[in-house]
């Protein structure tokens, strides 16, 4: 016959007592009858004797593995992760109506309903948010339209990263940016080709006034000469005379107007070189202006970017916790069949039999350990009473001579 009580609710003084007298009963009638009572506590179940109803115990069949050994059954998980298939899944009201994450996909949670068009575990969640100020699941209902921000945490400002408005977004990044680097590439184009028009206008004009200051010497060297009539010669002559006039001409000093003008028109060459500088520096500055711009976008984009890897993973660990919930509720089920009833000196407790651990039966706090003889026999060692100290255990011994010196003393006196 099993240690272990098979019946429900706690031993009270007034059960025991009956229990009790229901025994004393029995044993009484079973005196009067004649039998005995090695036979009568052989054939008698003494747990019926207990008036407390009794429990139900459910076992569970253990799986078999191919060699024969027991296994347990892997638990199941309602889930899917990065699964885009289910996304499109029509839904099924046979199963319950939360949206899962699904790795940013969202689908349809693939467990039976309960209540309300929920499953067990996601009801138990909706009611907890409700009292925690927030309007619905999370991710919402997969009957309905799927919301863009949490439902569940007040005020409701974070923002699901659902991966199809992830990538729109992302595209829409990318072609502004393509956009914005096309734009300054025909900027920069434009800006050289101006430029290399400005450069090449300085130059004619720079050419042009030379060819004004060479006519002018020219002229003024005519008016200041006298006219000499020259008497016939060859024309081999007059061209070589032609020549060494040119010459002349050209290194006569300028005098008068003719020297202001052309200091006039050395600084006008000189303005309109410093303005060309000037705008090629412009224009490199501005060049560099686009290019700083491109970089602060670029890492715009990229600390966009990051902030969205990291909603995602914030998502992720939200269904993380939302399955070891899940998964711990079924933990909690499988560990409850681990503890029995312990009955010792009237007073129960629970057993957990896979740690040995002794827990009170109210408030299942640790009230010691189960130990074993050597026959394998269960008795229990609490908490501040597993040991004694050998001053106590020299103090047992001298008091245990202590009364045999006293027996001896009796027994002596009565001689």
């Amino acid at each position: 016959m099993t240690t272990v009580s098979p019946k429900v609710g706690r031993l009270t003084n007034d059960i025991h007592l009956e229990s009790i007298k229901t025994a004393l009963t029995a044993g009484f009638r079973a005196g009067a009858g004649g039998v005995v009572l090695e036979e009568f506590l052989s054939e008698t179940n003494l747990w019926s004797m207990d008036p407390r109803d009794t429990k139900t115990i459910k076992t569970k069949a253990p799986k078999k593995s191919s060699e024969g050994k027991d296994e347990k059954a892997p638990k199941k998980t309602s889930m899917p992760k990065n699964e885009p298939d289910l996304a499109n899944v029509p839904f099924n009201p046979e199963f319950c109506n939360a949206r899962l994450w699904n790795s940013g996909h969202g689908c349809q949670c693939n467990q039976s309903v309960d209540s309300d068009g929920l499953c067990g575990h996601h009801a138990k969640q909706y009611d907890k948010i409700i009292e925690a100020g927030g309007s619905d699941l999370s991710h919402g209902r997969y009957n309905d339209e799927r919301p863009t921000h949490c439902l569940a945490r007040a005020p409701f400002e974070h923002e699901h990263p659902w991966k199809d408005l992830r990538a729109a977004k992302k595209s829409s990044a990318k072609k502004e940016k393509d956009d914005k680097l096309n734009e300054k590439k025909e900027a920069e184009k434009e800006a050289k080709r101006l430029e290399k028009e400005a450069k090449k206008e300085a130059k004619r004009l720079k050419k042009e006034k030379k060819e004004k200051k060479k006519e002018k010497k020219e002229k003024l060297a005519l008016e200041d000469k006298p006219v000499e009539i020259a008497e016939p010669v060859p024309e081999e002559e007059e061209e070589d005379d032609n020549n060494d006039l040119v010459d002349a001409l050209d290194n006569l000093p300028l005098f008068g107007a003719a020297a202001e003008e052309e200091v006039a028109a050395e600084e006008e060459e000189v303005a309109a070189e410093e303005e060309v500088a000037a705008e090629e520096e412009v224009a490199a500055e501005e060049e560099v202006a686009a290019e700083e711009e491109v970089a602060a976008e670029e890492e715009v984009a990229a600390e966009e970017e990051v902030a969205a890897e990291e909603e995602v993973a914030a998502e992720e660990e939200v269904a993380a916790e939302e399955e070891v919930d899940g998964n711990e509720t079924e933990d909690l089920d499988e560990d409850s069949s681990n503890l029995v009833e312990f009955i010792h000196e009237g007073i129960t407790y629970k057993h957990d039999k896979k740690t040995n651990i002794l827990h009170d039966l109210d408030d299942n706090s640790q009230m010691g350990e189960m130990k074993y003889d050597q026959d394998g026999e269960p008795y229990p060692e609490f908490d501040g009473d597993c040991g004694q100290t050998e001053s106590e255990d020299e103090s047992e011994s001298d008091s245990d001579d202590d009364s045999d010196d006293d027996s001896d003393d009796d027994s002596d006196d009565s001689e």
